[in-house]
């Protein structure tokens, strides 16, 4: 297993994420059918979780929106590489939480398949165990029904 075999299992399950809570049309392109800077980008950010795993993604959002507002990227409302504009420019709380929540299950699954493949140890999941809670999964699965699907979160 290499950085590039946990790139392309993240991205595939980070797509399927997209897909199942935004659908076909909102879904990212297969790994295959990826554009050569959406497949470096990940795999850059998969080296970078290996390194340092103890960075949530909450965190690395932040340092990834700086580095790319070096490269000449800014806010857009569609995502256009050739004027540099991503609707993902944008201060981590002002994300809408299903990209939060696909960024968390993308982060996750580098880990967990890394840990796996005998390429990462982390034992240390205090961090994860705060921010993972029964009681924050609850919050935030909650916030995303009321987002996605506001009529199931009206008898509450």
């Amino acid at each position: 297993m290499t950085p590039y075999h946990i790139a392309a299992i993240a991205w595939e399950i980070g797509r399927m994420f997209e897909f199942t809570l935004a659908g076909a049309e909102e879904a990212r392109p297969t790994w295959e059918d990826a554009q050569p800077w959406e497949r470096d980008q990940m795999l850059k950010w998969t080296k970078e979780v290996l390194l340092r795993p103890d960075v949530l993604p909450d965190e690395w959002h932040e340092i990834q929106v700086e580095e790319d507002k070096k490269a000449g990227w800014v806010f857009g409302y569609v995502m256009d590489a050739e004027k540099k504009e991503d609707p993902l420019m944008a201060e981590w709380d002002e994300l809408p939480p299903h990209v939060q929540n696909m960024k968390y299950v993308v982060w996750g699954t580098i880990i967990a398949v890394a840990s796996k493949s005998n390429m990462l140890d982390y034992p240390g999941l205090v961090k994860l165990d705060k921010k993972f809670s029964p009681e924050a999964v609850k919050e935030a699965m909650g916030s995303m029904v009321k987002e996605l699907a506001p009529e199931a979160s009206d008898g509450e």
